[in-house]
């Protein structure tokens, strides 16, 4: 009889004990999983900044080099629910704002991204996170060229009408958007800007008679000489995709002498003739 009641009191504690356990689990985070063929980072093997949000609320915010998530060495542990995944890399000076809305401080362009994003359904022990990184900005290059005597002298302000991203499916957000870059190149300038919402982007060129830094802002000696509307120039002529999964670059070359601007991106070029008002 004793052996019996030993025995009852053991078949008891163990069961309570599975219990516990089981209870436990329950408040166990999900693990996301990336080393799988349905996440592919595209070439980029930079660190990758991951959010993480369930019911719009950021519950998980932590950076990993590429290698960690795709070797499934980075123990990504998030509350179990429906969650909305972004990973981004390249971020440097936008800002995460109004929890979705990635955006460029005004006077500053765009951070060169790279990013994805997936809606997760996390539950159990692990949950399959898929997506494939794309290029979310467009890199500027301008070459304003001129004779010798005149290098320095240029400066540029190119202008429009989104600011940023929302990074669950990196639509644009309408806002203003203005930059100035460097003119330390001697006529050659680059900057980076975010998708665009419509044609507004305009580019406008500024001279001075003697060569005069401009990083940020046009200083008062500079004299205002022409607005070229690239935006209508990209999306109507060049039918340029801003809603593209990976953004193409685009190279301006700007002449004077030949009052020609001439935009290429990748085998595409356009030349278009302007009025010199000097």
């Amino acid at each position: 009889m004793r052996r019996c009641v030993i025995f009852t009191l053991i078949l008891s504690v163990l069961f309570l004990g599975q219990s516990c356990i089981k209870e436990s689990r329950d408040g166990c985070p999900c693990y996301l999983y990336f080393a799988h063929s349905g996440f592919d980072p595209n070439g980029y093997d930079k660190a990758l900044r991951l959010c993480v949000f369930e019911n719009d609320n950021e519950v998980f915010r932590k950076e990993y080099m590429m290698e960690q998530l795709i070797t499934d060495n980075a123990e990504v542990g998030i509350p179990k629910g429906m969650a909305n995944i972004c990973g981004m890399g390249g971020v440097s000076q936008m800002m995460l704002k109004d929890k979705y809305s990635l955006l460029v401080p005004f006077g500053k362009d765009a951070d060169p991204l790279y990013a994805f994003s997936d809606k997760v359904l996390a539950e159990g022990e692990r949950a399959k996170v898929f997506g494939r990184i794309h290029k979310h900005y467009c890199h500027v290059t301008v070459d304003l060229k001129s004779d010798e005597s005149m290098r320095g002298t240029y400066a540029i302000r190119v202008t429009g009408n989104s600011k940023g991203m929302d990074i669950r499916d990196f639509s644009p957000i309408e806002g203003e958007f203005s930059y100035v870059p460097s003119n330390a190149d001697n006529g050659k300038f680059q900057f980076n800007l975010p998708r665009q919402a419509d044609k507004a982007l305009a580019l406008e060129i500024y001279g001075s008679e003697s060569p005069v830094p401009v990083d940020g802002n046009i200083p008062s000696s500079y004299e205002y000489y022409n607005t070229f509307d690239i935006g209508k120039y990209l999306v109507d002529e060049m039918g340029y995709d801003w809603q593209a999964e990976s953004l193409n670059d685009v190279n301006i070359t700007i002449d004077y002498a030949r009052c020609e601007i001439i935009l290429r991106v990748n085998d595409w070029t356009l030349v278009k003739l302007f009025a010199v008002y000097l």
